[in-house]
Parts: structure tokens; sequence; C-alpha cells
């Protein structure tokens, strides 16, 4: 029995050992897992805090980002106001382009007429030189036809009076009596 119990102590010991070194070796894994544990939780701290500062800085970029669709919105409300108040102002431009362009066409025709009427006013000066000699002499003729035409009326005035004094006295018509049986 000896020999039965020595093995049983030795079975014990060896258990023991065994447990003791489990022992040891969930002491070691205690002591690791409690560090890793408080490294986890500063972890933690430290995580939870850059989570906090960084939703805060979500919110101030949501923030930002709403702010900027409100001006957005308000930005194009006003560019479609302005666009419509640009309307009669683009309508205005392309009347005055088009008053432009016929003021240009109208100026252009007014140096063509010009540059006609310097022509003609040239021509005219030309024949105005022909035709001064032509008119003098005209005028000239029409002076000795008017001269010839007061001689012709003194000759004639002259001639009705001789004709007066060389015709013989008229004898008065005699009287004629209506006729009764004629009715108007």
């Amino acid at each position: 029995m000896r020999s039965s119990r020595a093995r049983e102590i030795g079975g014990l010991r060896a258990e023991r050992e065994r447990q003791e070194r489990e022992r040891a070796i969930w002491a070691a894994t205690l002591d690791e897992t409690l560090a890793a544990t408080d490294s986890a939780r500063l972890e933690s701290v430290r995580a939870s805090s850059v989570l906090r500062s960084v939703q805060r800085e979500l919110r101030r970029e949501r923030d930002k980002l709403a702010a900027g669709e409100r001006a957005l919105v308000a930005a194009v409300a006003r560019a479609k106001e302005i666009e419509e108040q640009l309307q009669p102002l683009r309508a205005l431009e392309k009347t005055l382009a088009e008053q432009d362009a016929l003021l240009a066409a109208a100026q252009d025709r007014v140096k063509q007429l010009a540059s006609e009427v310097a022509k003609a006013t040239e021509a005219a000066a030309e024949q105005e030189a022909n035709l001064k000699p032509q008119l003098a002499a005209l005028q000239a003729r029409l002076a000795a036809l008017k001269a010839t035409g007061v001689a012709i009326a003194d000759v004639e005035a002259k001639l009705g009076a001789a004709a007066e004094a060389l015709a013989p006295p008229a004898t008065p018509a005699p009287e004629t009596k209506p006729n009764p049986a004629k009715k108007d």
C-alpha cells in the first residue's frame, strides 16, 4: 500500500504542481487581462472622447452644410429673380442693337445719298455752266420777241384805228317782230 499511497501522493503532487502551474498561468493571464482591460478602458475613454469630438465636428459640418444649402437655395432664387429682371434689359439690348444696326445702315445710306447729291450738284453745275450761255441767248431772244410783240401790238392798234377811220358808217339792222306762232 505504500507504493499505491506513494503513487497516489506522487499523483497528487503532480496534480498539485499542474494546478500550481495552471494557477500561475491563470494569474499571469489575469494580470495580462486586467492590464489589457485597463488599457482597453483607457483606449475606450480615448475613443469615446475622439468619437464625441468627431460627432461634434460632424454636427458642425452638417450645420455648415445645411447653412450652405440654404444659402444655395436663396442664391438660386435670387438668380431666378435677377434672370427675370434681366429679360426686359436683354430685350432692350436687342432693340438697341437693332437700332444701332438701322442707324449704321441709315448713316451708310446718308453717305451714299451725300455722294449722289455731290455728283448731282457737280452735274448741275456743269449743266448750269453749259446752259447759262443758252439762257442768256434765250433771254435776249425773249426780250427781242417782247419788243417785237410790243411793236406788233402797236402796229395792230394803228391798223385798228385806221380801219375804224376808213370803215363806212354802220347801218342799223332792221328790227324783227316776234312770231306769234312760236311759243317758248
